[in-house]
């Protein structure tokens, strides 16, 4: 077995925590309410049915990550699609939901909005683009609509083809995202060496409570060990309280 030094270590991590070059790292803002301008298109998830499920295995225009379900939101579910409950995370005391890991491919772009559905006033999010986070720390926005539609918009001072996805804890709707009209959003194909990575345990995976004195979904180890192993796909299966 070998070792890395540490200097070989630090250029690991240094580079799977690189963010994007800077022409991709796009301007984020959060705001109350969904608009699809004159200029613009929605593009929504597949579904078999209106008001079903989203169709994770025949959508064309999104690959999702982090969940093997996305359900139809239960107060809204001919607009937004939801991630289920893990088995057995229903009614231990810490809800665990799949992780959203949504991602596509966004041809060209320089504007993309995320309509999402928040339960509180308050989300919190990743953006990576072409595989690369933005920032490492989770975004954190608050003065939303409880329960109505939010935007999530990406800006760029350059329009380009661009992979993006957007990670959330799960408790957050998902609607579609818009892009200029004549633009395309293409679900990405899989990897020819794809790495699948999931993880089983109980808080300390799953995530309880936020920054300072807690870790969410999104902050354990377990997303950081994702990333440093380079994994395509990820889905934590940790449940606080589980032991």
């Amino acid at each position: 077995m070998s070792v890395l030094s540490p200097a070989r270590k630090q250029d690991y991590f240094a580079s799977a925590f690189a963010p994007p070059p800077a022409a991709d790292i796009p301007a984020v803002t959060v705001f109350p309410g969904f608009v699809v301008n004159s200029d613009e298109q929605l593009i929504r998830e597949a579904r078999t049915v209106a008001s079903g499920p989203a169709d994770l295995a025949g959508d064309t225009h999104f690959r999702y990550d982090g969940t093997l379900v996305l359900d139809a939101n239960n107060s809204l579910p001919a607009t937004f699609v939801s991630s289920a409950y893990l088995p057995g995370g229903n009614g231990n005391g810490q809800n665990a939901l799949y992780q959203n890991g949504i991602r596509t491919i966004g041809s060209p772009i320089s504007r993309l909005k995320i309509k999402s559905r928040p339960g509180t006033t308050a989300t919190g999010f990743r953006i990576s683009i072409n595989g690369a986070w933005v920032t490492i720390p989770v975004m954190r926005f608050t003065g939303l609509t409880a329960g109505g539609g939010n935007t999530i918009q990406l800006d760029w001072a350059t329009k380009a083809r661009r992979t993006v996805r957007w990670e959330d804890s799960g408790g957050t709707g998902f609607g579609g995202m818009a892009v200029a009209l004549g633009a395309t959003l293409t679900r990405p194909s899989e990897s020819a060496s794809p790495i699948r990575f999931a993880t089983l345990g109980d808080s300390y995976t799953g995530g309880a409570g936020n920054p300072p004195d807690g870790a969410g979904r999104m902050e354990t180890y377990a997303n950081y060990v994702a990333k440093l192993v380079g994994a395509t796909s990820f889905i934590n299966f940790g449940i606080g309280g589980s032991g």
